[in-house]
């Protein structure tokens, strides 16, 4: 598009290539301002058992305290390739905080690390994706598995 304005020398297209790169700097400063202060913390059950499925909670905190977060995206990294897990949120408010639960499943026993969890949102115009750092990972410990005792 810069080519063109320069080699026709139409001001329109020198118009059209300012409002382009306008609109890539506002989202980039938009998205910026929506990810700042913007954190996750999980919270683990007490007792983990093999083969069990326990259930984590998460919750999504926006520190600022007049604007809002816009389009966020919460998705788990999964080492196993599968699908992530994904939660959307269209808005958190100021000093808001969203709170939700899912399942996980540890086929054995012992130190485990569950998947991490990212934020990212692509506002305000879906050009450009901007994500967090993943929530670091504190191991858990994974008891065996519980059987039912066989009567004697």
């Amino acid at each position: 598009m810069g080519l063109a304005a320069t080699n026709t020398g139409n001001n329109l297209l020198y118009l059209i290539l300012a409002m382009m790169l306008s609109f890539m700097a506002i989202s980039g400063v938009l998205s910026e301002q929506t990810m700042r202060r913007v954190r996750l913390q999980r919270e683990t059950p007490r007792r983990l058992f093999a083969g069990v499925p326990a259930t984590f909670g998460v919750r999504l905190v926006n520190g600022k305290r007049r604007l809002p977060s816009y389009a966020l995206h919460v998705t788990e990294d999964d080492p196993s390739g599968g699908p992530p897990a994904l939660r959307f949120f269209l808005k958190v408010g100021p000093q808001g905080r969203e709170r939700w639960t899912y399942s996980l499943t540890f086929p054995q026993r012992g130190r485990q690390h569950p998947p991490g969890l990212r934020v990212s949102t692509c506002f305000p115009f879906g050009v450009f994706a901007k994500s967090s750092r993943p929530l670091q990972n504190q191991p858990v410990l994974v008891y065996p598995a519980v059987y039912p005792l066989a009567p004697d």
